[in-house]
C-alpha cells in the first residue's frame, strides 16, 4: 500500500469475516491508518534549487559529468523524462532548505 492510498477499514472488516481478530490489532491498525493521513496532509518542501548535469553516452567514464548548473522546473521536468537525448545523458536534482536553514524560521 502507498501512503497516496486510503485504508478502507470497511474493506478490511469485510475481509476479516469469521476471523478473530484482536482487538490491540485494530487499535494497531487504526493507528498506522492516521499516520498515513497525516503524512499525506504534510507539505513538501519546495526546492530552493534546481539543478542538471550530463555527461556524453559515447564515453561516459572517461569524460565524467560536467558541473551542476541551475535550471528551471519546466527544463527539470523535460530532463527527467527525457534522461538521454543526443548522446548526452542527464541528471536532475532538487535542493532544499532544511528547517534551520529556511528564512523565517521559527527557532
Amino acid at each position: 500500500m502507498t501512503n497516496t492510498e486510503k485504508l478502507d477499514l470497511d474493506d478490511l472488516e469485510r475481509a476479516n469475516l469469521g476471523k478473530v481478530v484482536r482487538p490491540e490489532d485494530w487499535i494497531a491498525l487504526l493507528a498506522y491508518a492516521r499516520e498515513l493521513e497525516h503524512a499525506e496532509t504534510q507539505a513538501v518542501p519546495e526546492p530552493a534549487l534546481i539543478q542538471y548535469r550530463m555527461r556524453p553516452t559515447w564515453e561516459p567514464e572517461s569524460k565524467g559529468w560536467t558541473k551542476w548548473e541551475d535550471c528551471s522546473e519546466e527544463s527539470a521536468r523535460d530532463k527527467e523524462r527525457t534522461p538521454i537525448l543526443h548522446d548526452w545523458q542527464y541528471e536532475v536534482r532538487r535542493l532544499v532548505l532544511a528547517a534551520a536553514e529556511a528564512p523565517n524560521a521559527e527557532s
